[in-house]
C-alpha cells in the first residue's frame, strides 16, 4: 500500500479551477471499484497533458499525463485498451476535465471541507451565492459540486421557476426566492425530472450503459417515510464494506459532509446524472 501512495502524494494536481482551491491538491481519483472495465479506452489530450480513462464511454478515471507515456501500468494492463488523442469531452467550465469529472472532484472537495449541518435561511448573493463554507445542508453537498463543474443550480432553478411555475406548484406569473428554493429537496427534483433521465434508483452491480452507477450521481433519499423524498446526496467515488457506492452527503444535525454507506439502508427514490437529458 505504501508505493500506491506514494505515487498519489507525488501525483501532480488535475486541472481543476472550482470551489475550495486549496483542497483540489487532495484530490486523487480512481475507476471505481464496482464498476468492471468494459471497453477501456484512454483518451490523451495534449494540449491539456490530461488522460481520462472511460468504461463504454462513461468517464471513470483522470490523471496528468506525460505525453511520452501517458498509462499508468494499472491502466496499461486493462484488457482490450484502447488508446487515442483528442477532447476528453464536455467541459463547461474550460479546465480541461470532462463536467462528470469535475462535478465528482467537486462531492470529493466537499467531503474533504467536511461542512457542519446547519440548517438556516440565509440571504445569499445572485447568481453564485453560498453559505459560509464551514456550514450546509444536504441541498447545500449537491449545489457545491455542480458549480465545481461550472452549473449554478441557484440562477438554473430560478429561472426555471419563473419559466415554469406550474412544474414547481407555483401560481402563473411566480417567480421563487433565490435565497432558498434551490437549497430544497422539493424544489431540486421537479427540475431533475422535467430535464434529465430518470435512472434506476437500485443499485445492480450488472447494470450496463447509462444505467451503471457512477460517482457524481444525483440520488434522492425517503428518510422519514414519504410521501416523497426528503434528503438528497450523490454517488461516491469510494465502495463500502459490502462493495456497495456509498453516498457523499450531509446527514442532519451534529453531522459533516461525508461519506455514508446508506445504500440498504435508506430508500433510494430517484437516480439522476447530470448532463444525461431526457
Amino acid at each position: 500500500m505504501i508505493i500506491p501512495l506514494l505515487l498519489a502524494a507525488l501525483a501532480a494536481p488535475l486541472p481543476d479551477r472550482g470551489l475550495f482551491p486549496e483542497l483540489t491538491a487532495r484530490v486523487h481519483l480512481g475507476a471505481p471499484p464496482w464498476l468492471a472495465p468494459t471497453r477501456p479506452t484512454v483518451t490523451v489530450n495534449a494540449a491539456r497533458r490530461l488522460a481520462v480513462l472511460t468504461y463504454d464511454g462513461l468517464p471513470v478515471d483522470a490523471w496528468v499525463a506525460d505525453p511520452g507515456d501517458p498509462l499508468p501500468p494499472a491502466v496499461a494492463a486493462l484488457p482490450g485498451l484502447a488508446v487515442r488523442a483528442g477532447p476528453t469531452g464536455p467541459d463547461r467550465d474550460r479546465d480541461g476535465l470532462p463536467d462528470l469529472l469535475d462535478l465528482r472532484v467537486g462531492a470529493r472537495k466537499a467531503a474533504l471541507n467536511g461542512a457542519r449541518y446547519v440548517a438556516t435561511y440565509e440571504h445569499l448573493a445572485y447568481p453564485g451565492g453560498d453559505v459560509d463554507r464551514g456550514i450546509g445542508v444536504c441541498t447545500d453537498v449537491v449545489i457545491r459540486a455542480l458549480r465545481n463543474a461550472g452549473l449554478d443550480l441557484q440562477a438554473i432553478i430560478h429561472k426555471d421557476m419563473a419559466a415554469h411555475p406550474r412544474r414547481y406548484g407555483l401560481a402563473e406569473g411566480g417567480r421563487g426566492n433565490p435565497h432558498i428554493d434551490h437549497r430544497r429537496v422539493r424544489r431540486l427534483l421537479p427540475w431533475f425530472k422535467a430535464t434529465h433521465r430518470s435512472l434506476p434508483p437500485a443499485f445492480d452491480r450488472a447494470a450496463t450503459g447509462p444505467a451503471r452507477w457512477l460517482p457524481g450521481d444525483v440520488v434522492f433519499m425517503d428518510t422519514l417515510g414519504g410521501p416523497g423524498p426528503d434528503h438528497i446526496g450523490l454517488v461516491s467515488d469510494r465502495a463500502g464494506e459490502d462493495g456497495r457506492p456509498l453516498i457523499i452527503n450531509n446527514w442532519t444535525d451534529g453531522h459533516r459532509t461525508a461519506d455514508m454507506a446508506l445504500l440498504g439502508a435508506v430508500p433510494i427514490t430517484h437516480r439522476f446524472r447530470v448532463g444525461l437529458r431526457r
